[in-house]
């Protein structure tokens, strides 16, 4: 029987949608207060995500998971690890999160399942970017590393990706998932394109007017927000000493390889760090020696009549036409062989 662990409680919460330091804050999870872990908890990956992340990632763990072991690297909540263990019969599965708070809420939702579900999981506060939780009472290397959309709250992503590589056992699978598409600001589709652009204008005018400097200057960028619920996905940038929305490819080219930023995400807007698709193939490749076949997986809607039929059986939960060839997540999966080690 797997043992649970809780290793640390996270000091200095801060919320959610703030960071107390600005843009340098630290991108990821580690001072999420319980209220801002309990709206991630309850948003998941959104409206979109559920559609154009869930189900590609729930197809494909179909496939690898029964019966095997596996790790959820940045676990959050645990939905995915509770997923592998109970929907598919996952052998056994680890749980890391930074966050003290979420493996709290991860332990509390696991007590809930059947006694046969809860002795396959196991849950404890760790660092994705170390093997420092690998102690004794965890299982050691696994045949399904999954992380979802974990990168872009760490500014080394070859450490990251080091980590999980190395904890995939040989002939097992590593997918990993981020967001992609980050000039894009991605809508519930609520409002006409003129409205959109006036909403955006308006958002942009007040972050354009934030010292960076100020101690407060998180705050004010979560504040231009407010209010603005139609906006699903955009992203935040410090570019020529001002906050702006980023909507262009070429404010996105003033970005370095693990930018500070802050992006709005379904009911939050949180620090993060900036890594592009191309980070991510050219990580594994370097943790990978090169030797390695990289599938990329990304949804989206291919046409006009494919989102309005969404949209029709879905009138709850509206996509935006940003999500017509645009996709926000993508996500990535490679098997581990002994000669690209």
């Amino acid at each position: 029987m797997l043992s649970t662990g809780l290793s640390h409680s996270p000091t200095n919460q801060t919320d959610i949608t703030g960071a107390s330091q600005g843009p340098s804050h630290l991108g990821n999870r580690t001072d999420w207060n319980p209220t801002a872990v309990e709206i991630y908890n309850s948003t998941g990956h959104g409206a979109d995500g559920k559609e154009l992340l869930d189900k590609w990632l729930a197809y494909i763990l179909r496939v690898i998971v029964p019966g095997r072991h596996v790790l959820d690297a940045g676990c959050g909540t645990g939905p995915d690890s509770i997923i592998c263990a109970k929907s598919l019969q996952a052998r056994s599965v680890v749980g890391v999160d930074i966050n003290g708070e979420m493996i709290r809420v991860a332990i509390a939702k696991r007590e809930d399942l059947s006694p046969e579900i809860k002795e396959k999981i196991q849950f404890i506060v760790g660092d994705a970017t170390t093997t420092n939780w690998l102690i004794p009472s965890v299982r050691q290397s696994f045949d399904v590393t999954l992380s979802v959309n974990v990168g872009c709250n760490i500014r080394d992503l070859t450490k990251y990706v080091e980590v999980m590589t190395r904890a995939t056992n040989e002939g097992g699978q590593c997918i990993i998932t981020a967001p992609d598409n980050f000039a894009t600001v991605f809508t519930d589709g609520s409002l006409t394109d003129i409205q959109k652009e006036e909403r955006l204008k308006c958002i942009d005018e007040k972050l354009r007017a934030i010292n960076p400097n100020d101690p407060k200057a998180a705050e004010q960028v979560k504040a231009a927000f407010n209010g603005q619920g139609f906006i699903y996905r955009a992203t935040v940038a410090l570019i020529d000493n001002q906050y702006q929305v980023i909507m262009t490819d070429d404010q996105l080219a003033a970005l370095e390889p693990g930018a500070a930023i802050f992006r709005k995400l379904p009911g939050m807007v949180v620090p993060n760090y900036y890594h592009s698709a191309d980070e991510y193939v050219m990580a594994l490749e370097k943790c990978l020696s090169g030797n390695v076949k990289i599938k990329s997986h990304t949804g989206c809607f291919n046409d006009h009549e494919e989102q309005e039929k969404y949209n029709a059986e879905n009138p709850d939960s509206l996509l935006g036409k940003e999500y017509i060839g645009k996709n926000p997540f993508v996500a990535y999966e490679v098997t581990i062989s002994r000669a690209c080690k």
